[in-house]
């Protein structure tokens, strides 16, 4: 669905027929798609991001503008690099942050900062398959979310421009919150089936029955 259709349908949620007293429907449902593509890393995109010389770490954001999370990075031999912490690179050299070589592990911090070791000594590329964060749905736009998860898309933006009333009006919505998370679970389910089956993970990134 479009943008628009899924505007409409928040507002009949709503019983706001033309969107009167709740205008900012379109931005709710920004808000839902971002939180559904965290919780399930259901969107999955592969890119080849350059490598300068003797370079340790990059802002992924800036090559990669709808960055979220790496699901798998390799480097230009085709060898999948093991992510590691800080500490972990620290003592396994203490000069890891500038040793030459093909890329064999990588650290990252909040969602942009990476940074590689050891560090190639001339021009080179890391192939990321990485969680995609979703372009802003407009009224124009379709959502790249399956036709179950644009409803559970709508559930979670009438609950959102609801709850800040509070008392009784949040709570006559709280189920469209829970059918939300409902989907969202059976969405990384799906998601976690598909990769455990491609032998690339044996756990998600969330607890979705601790959510709520």
């Amino acid at each position: 669905m479009t943008g628009a259709a899924l505007e409409v349908l928040v507002w009949t949620k709503l019983n706001d027929a033309t969107g009167v007293y709740y205008p900012d429907a379109l931005g709710a449902l920004n808000e839902a798609q971002r939180l559904f593509a965290l919780l399930t890393l259901s969107l999955e995109k592969t890119a080849v991001y350059p490598l300068a010389a003797a370079t340790l770490s990059y802002n992924l954001l800036g090559g990669l503008a709808d960055f979220l999370l790496p699901r798998r990075i390799y480097n230009s031999q085709g060898r999948q690099l093991r992510p590691a912490t800080i500490a972990e690179l620290q003592a396994l050299d203490a000069n890891w942050r500038s040793s030459p070589g093909i890329p064999t592990r990588y650290t990252l911090r909040g969602f942009d900062w990476l940074a590689v070791y050891p560090q190639p000594p001339s021009a080179d590329t890391l192939t990321i398959v990485y969680a995609q964060c979703p372009a802003l749905l407009t009224a124009a736009a379709g959502s790249p979310m399956r036709a179950a998860s644009q409803y559970a898309l709508a559930n979670y933006a009438a609950y959102a421009l609801r709850a800040p009333e509070g008392g009784q009006e949040q709570a006559k919505f709280k189920g469209c919150f829970e059918e939300f998370l409902a989907e969202a679970k059976r969405t990384a389910d799906l998601v976690r089936m598909r990769n455990r089956d491609g032998g690339f993970e044996t756990a998600g990134p969330f607890e979705l029955e601790r959510v709520k």
